[in-house]
C-alpha cells in the first residue's frame, strides 16, 4: 500500500527543474541573453530565469545572464600614435598616452577633472599647431577608433571640449 501525503509533506520552494532527454532546451533566459535570436524574455517555468542556480541553467542548455557578451570599451581599442579627430572631423593631435580607467596614473591638469579623467580613462594627445599643450580626453569621449596605417580616433567632442594640460 502506497503511503498517504499531507500539504505538510511537500517543500515549500517549487522543485529544481530536470529537462527531459528529449525535450530541446529553451531559447532564451528572461532578462538575460536570447540564445539561437529568439526574443528576450520568453523563458519557461522552471528556467534560471525563475531563480534556479546558473550552472544548473547553463546545464540545462539555458544562458544565465552573467554570461551574456560584454562589449570592450572604445578607449580599448586606441593606440599610442593614433590621430586624433573631433566631433567636427577637425584635427586635434596624436595620442601620446592610453590609460585605462582606474589606473590611478593621474593626468597633468586640475583637481576635479583629474578624478574625473582617471575614472573614464583618458587619451594624452599631442596637439597640432604652434604654441599648443597637450590636451586630454575623457574615455566617454571617445565615439570611434580605426585601426591602420594610419589609426585615426574620432571623439564625440570639439576640441574646444578638451582638457588643456596645466
Amino acid at each position: 500500500m502506497q503511503p498517504s501525503h499531507t500539504p505538510a509533506d511537500f517543500p515549500t520552494a517549487p522543485p529544481r527543474y530536470t529537462p527531459p532527454h528529449d525535450t530541446p532546451p529553451a531559447t532564451t533566459v528572461q532578462g538575460g541573453a536570447p540564445l539561437d535570436g529568439a526574443p528576450v524574455g520568453e523563458a519557461p517555468i522552471g528556467t534560471a530565469s525563475a531563480g534556479y542556480p546558473a550552472a544548473e541553467a547553463s546545464a540545462a542548455g539555458f544562458a544565465p545572464v552573467d554570461d551574456a557578451p560584454v562589449e570592450a570599451l572604445p578607449i580599448a581599442r586606441v593606440n599610442v600614435g593614433m590621430s586624433v579627430v573631433d566631433s567636427l572631423g577637425d584635427a586635434v593631435g596624436t595620442v601620446t598616452a592610453v590609460q585605462m580607467p582606474g589606473t590611478d596614473v593621474r593626468p597633468d591638469v586640475a583637481a576635479g577633472i583629474a578624478e574625473n579623467l582617471v575614472s573614464t580613462g583618458y587619451l594624452r594627445i599631442d596637439a597640432e599647431g604652434l604654441f599648443t599643450t597637450d590636451v586630454y580626453a575623457s574615455g566617454d569621449q571617445i565615439a570611434t577608433s580605426t585601426e591602420g596605417e594610419p589609426g585615426v580616433v574620432t571623439l564625440n567632442a570639439s576640441h574646444d571640449d578638451l582638457h588643456r594640460a596645466a
